[in-house]
């Protein structure tokens, strides 16, 4: 699906000129966050990519693995049927039903 351009847009046009605006070179309208804002946030970003990220590409590359196939018949959803069942949902204004915690648990067991 598309959209009509907004009004008064023409191709290869900066974003001032749509805007309207006048691009001048002066200086950064807003000032710079200070320190005891940025101390913190640039900690939690160091922690981010030092600690948590390691892990989380390592828990990536398990999830991507291929899982063995649990023995017997397996009913799996396809995409159009899941489409569906969402469709279907949508039209009807009804949320999606949530599973028990328990029955969450037996198919993370059983793959």
């Amino acid at each position: 699906m598309s959209f009509p351009p907004p009004t008064g847009y023409r191709a290869r046009q900066f974003a001032h000129a749509v805007a309207g605006v006048s691009k001048g070179r002066r200086e950064n309208k807003t000032p710079p966050a200070r320190a005891e804002v940025m101390a913190p946030l640039l900690t939690a970003t160091l922690l981010l990519i030092r600690t948590i990220a390691p892990l989380a590409l390592a828990l990536s590359k398990t999830c991507e693995a291929p899982r063995p196939q649990p023995p017997g018949p397996v009913r799996t959803a396809t995409t159009a049927r899941f489409e569906r069942a969402v469709r279907a949902h949508l039209a009807a204004g009804l949320p999606l039903e949530q599973e028990e915690e328990r029955t969450v648990r037996s198919k993370l067991i059983h793959g």
